[in-house]
């Protein structure tokens, strides 16, 4: 088994949420989520969707496990949609990341 770390940048500007597709599940190719991570600017959230259903929102006070990952278990069916991004409550645009880990059943 292989884990897949795919790393996500981007740049949320200030009062705003902004989320970006991230990966699918496809014909043969049925990813399956270990963990997520993020950053932890102020003033930020950690959004992710399934299907455009908030399945989490982390706010920045929250410690999160091992290296700012947490874990979260979650196969996806085939045409499901993963978004994930931030919700930005400062008043100045923030670059920032945020890392998926998953892998491939039976890869």
């Amino acid at each position: 088994m292989r884990n897949y770390y795919d790393t996500y940048e981007i740049e949320v500007p200030a009062g705003s949420e902004l989320t970006v597709e991230t990966i699918t599940g496809r014909e043969g190719a049925l990813p399956y989520i270990t963990s997520v991570g993020r950053e932890i600017p102020a003033d930020t959230d950690f959004l992710l969707y399934v299907n455009d259903t908030l399945v989490i929102d982390i706010p920045q006070s929250l410690k999160m496990g091992f290296d700012n990952f947490i874990p979260f278990y979650f196969q996806l069916a085939l045409n499901d949609v993963v978004k994930a991004g931030f919700r930005n409550r400062s008043i100045t645009v923030n670059t920032l990341r945020f890392t998926l880990q998953y892998f491939y059943p039976g890869a």
